[in-house]
């Protein structure tokens, strides 16, 4: 993908990062000297926040010194602040050089965190950095920075992989390495494998292997902890501050009609799949409509390489995370590597394809957003309607909700697919399908 013609210069790349590192200062100072203020800010913008922050990233160093000792991790960690069983790989258990935890450790993986911003896609105007920094001072980006959760690892390394994947094929391996490691760590960056199709056939395959031969041994070599860790996953409820495929059927069944259904009855499965199928068949028809559409296509192959790599690395992660099942709201601190890409797009696309790219940017903000917004219908509703009446109006803000993730998807979605057969090991098959087809119309004549 290369730049128009009429792509404006980009601002200068230590911007964003700046007004993060300026942003966590003044937490810090808000955290030492004014906890009321705080919290109360934190409050508004995430919906309830933890009393020790960097709580996840706590865990860490805490569950290595019972590994130390003996204790199965995955089963009962007594070290932890809150006793919680690690739920996260178990590479992070070999990081034994960790040193027990201080404050100031979260707050460097915070400006860690704020420094990686540097390797993304510098805005182009003043808007793109506005929505950038909205982005980022979002409650699902917050979240994920005031818990120290191992996400914003993910993110720093992705961000990482990511720039290195705009370089030549030595750098892109490197970043595949930082990708992989990502991967095993969280499993769901597993995903951006796809980005080997970026590649040469030969170095496909070879990736490939090298890929899965790496997911493997790792599995073999850890199948038992791995077993462990998964009896320690959180059940995310469809009505928490979270994202998946399955939060808006499993919601509605139960807002219609799990209230006058025998638990685990038959009829309580069936509104489920009826529900799931109709979601589904909206799902691919409204992938179909955008992948046939000229203006779409013609849009995203003008986006410049670095709008282009990580929209598409944004939406593989949170497509793969969405159709998976339920994820914690912290997750959505993803999003903020389509911002760039989408933020052009509004401004630059197609005439006919502006108002989409539009409506999914600020799609993506209001999901980022939501814990905030959440609060303030609650706020408006709450004393000024009578209680079923206020509920109708929380469930009508809910599916919207659920109908904006839905939306970003498609889009996303349509997107990996423009990459794929952009790519160079569609386009070698592809070759390979009309040689064999014109060699097949010869034999036939």
């Amino acid at each position: 993908m290369n730049a128009t013609p009429q792509s404006p210069a980009p601002l200068p790349r230590w911007i964003i990062s700046g007004v993060g590192l300026v942003l966590l200062a003044l937490f810090v100072f808000l955290f030492q000297y004014a906890p009321g203020a705080y919290f109360k800010v934190m409050n508004g913008i995430m919906g309830q926040a933890f009393s020790s922050p960097f709580i996840d990233a706590q865990q860490v160093p805490a569950v290595i010194a019972c590994s130390k000792m003996g204790v199965d991790v995955f089963v009962a960690a007594p070290c932890d602040p809150l006793g919680r069983p690690f739920a996260y790989s178990p590479l992070f258990l070999l990081l034994t050089w960790l040193p027990a935890w201080r404050p100031y450790m979260g707050i460097v993986l915070d400006a860690v965190f704020f420094l990686s911003l540097a390797l993304l896609p510098a805005p182009r105007n003043l808007r793109g950095a506005l929505l950038f920094i909205l982005a980022l001072c979002s409650g699902k980006s917050v979240f994920a920075l005031e818990r120290g959760n191992m996400d914003v690892v993910v993110f720093i390394l992705v961000a990482l992989g990511g720039r290195f994947w705009l370089s030549n094929f030595c750098c892109r391996l490197f970043g595949y390495a930082v990708l992989t490691l990502a991967g095993l760590l969280k499993f769901y960056p597993l995903t951006l494998f796809l980005l080997f199709c970026r590649e040469r056939l030969f170095y496909f395959f070879g990736l490939a292997l090298a890929g899965i031969a790496s997911v493997v041994a790792f599995v073999l070599y850890y199948h038992k902890d791995l077993i462990e860790m998964s009896r320690n996953l959180p059940t995310i409820s469809p009505f928490a501050d979270g994202f998946g495929a399955s939060d808006l059927p499993l919601g509605l069944q139960a807002i219609v009609g799990s209230a006058h259904l025998t638990a685990g009855s038959q009829g309580d499965h069936i509104g489920v799949y009826i529900v799931a199928v109709l979601i589904l068949l909206t799902f691919v028809l409204g992938i179909m409509r955008l992948r046939r559409s000229q203006e779409f296509t013609t849009s995203i192959g003008a986006l410049p390489e670095p709008e282009f790599t990580f929209l598409v690395i944004g939406s593989i992660l949170l497509t793969g995370c969405f159709l998976a099942g339920g994820n914690n709201g912290y997750r959505g601190v993803e999003l903020i590597f389509v911002v760039p890409g989408l933020a052009f797009l509004a401004d630059a696309a197609q005439p006919k394809m502006r108002a989409l790219f539009r409506l999914t940017l600020w799609s993506v903000i209001f999901v980022m957003w939501q814990a905030f917004v959440q609060q303030l219908v609650e706020a408006l509703f709450r004393s000024n309607t009578l209680s079923t009446g206020y509920g109708a109006v929380m469930c009508v803000y809910w599916i919207i909700y659920q109908l904006a993730w839905w939306w970003i998807t498609i889009v996303f979605t349509a997107t990996i697919l423009c990459f794929l057969e952009e790519s160079l090991l569609f386009r070698t098959l592809s070759i390979w399908k009309l040689i064999r087809w014109l060699r097949g119309v010869r034999h036939d004549g």
